[in-house]
């Protein structure tokens, strides 16, 4: 039994197989499962150059407010820092996923998107 499935193992093939569903029974080890996933995660989360210092709307993202393109972070909240007169280094050591072209993008940000 293989948790509360019963499984079998075809001796023709050594295959396993549920009895009640006849789905193959695959065993691949939990901290492969993980690491691909990391991996899928961090890919995910890179931002290319086309990315950089582009601001975008989505409304399934921050609630429609304007963030910088592949992150979450508001372009409203930078421009408070740069408003505070927090320097660009400081604004990046805060958001690590930013870059000086986010923060460029930031300063020159009237409010509108373009389609």
């Amino acid at each position: 039994m293989l948790g509360k499935r019963v499984v079998f193992e075809d001796p023709r093939t050594n295959q396993r197989e549920e009895v009640v569903s006849r789905q193959r029974v695959l065993d691949i080890p939990l901290r492969v499962v993980v690491a691909d996933t990391r991996k899928a995660i961090r890919d995910l989360n890179l931002r290319g150059p086309k990315e950089i210092g582009h601001i975008v709307r989505d409304r399934f993202v921050m609630q429609n407010e304007p963030v910088f393109a592949r992150t979450r972070i508001p372009v409203a909240t930078v421009k408070r820092y740069l408003e505070a007169v927090f320097g660009e280094d400081e604004i990046i050591r805060e958001y690590p996923d930013l870059t000086p072209g986010d923060i460029a993008a930031a300063r020159s940000f009237d409010g509108r998107i373009a389609a």
